[in-house]
């Protein structure tokens, strides 16, 4: 891949983080949030309007970096810049964001009382996903977790690939001097 297709894939990185970034941002402030002793809004979900536009460009957004890391690690290995501790360190990141994740669920929860099946909650006999449970599924916890599984992909991806070349070049260079 040619210098001005890196560029232009480096440029649609950015502005697909960046739009992706806002709309998960617009899905947050458009989340009830319950106060304790306070009263439910019957105004329906109007963060709604904005989870399908996210999740379009998200995915975009992921696939993307997919690929870009694909590009840049796979060029790392070649040059034999890339050590198994980055993997390590993306693991690690990964194990610490979803924890946290578990307890902002709890954090919520607890602050609605439960969950929709608890006769003491304040969603008790809603659906799981509601104007107070957005935030549970979309938030920048989850979202920095589909940032790191598009990185580990890319990453996997390339040393298979890199591994497929090795063994190519073994192969042919074994078959050219036999």
């Amino acid at each position: 891949m040619n210098e001005s297709k890196h560029r232009l894939l480096f440029l649609w990185l950015v502005l697909l983080a960046f739009v992706s970034i806002c709309l998960l941002a617009l899905i947050d402030l458009f989340t009830y949030r319950a106060r304790p002793g306070g009263h439910l809004s019957g105004n329906g979900n109007p963060a709604a309007l904005f989870m399908i536009p996210f999740f379009l460009v998200y995915i975009a957004f992921v696939a993307v970096l997919g690929t870009s890391s694909n590009i840049v690690f796979r060029r790392g290995f070649f040059q034999r810049k890339f050590a198994a501790e980055w993997v390590c360190i993306l693991i690690i990141i990964g194990i610490s964001l979803c924890g946290l994740e578990k307890l902002y669920i709890t954090e919520i929860l607890a602050t609605l009382g439960g969950g929709p099946s608890n006769p003491q909650s304040m969603i008790y006999g809603w659906s799981r996903f509601n104007q107070y449970t957005n935030n549970i599924f979309i938030n920048y916890i989850t979202f920095a977790l589909g940032v790191l599984i598009a990185i580990l992909t890319g990453y996997a991806t390339a040393l298979i690939q890199y591994i497929k070349d090795k063994e190519e070049r073994i192969e042919h260079s074994n078959g050219n001097t036999g």
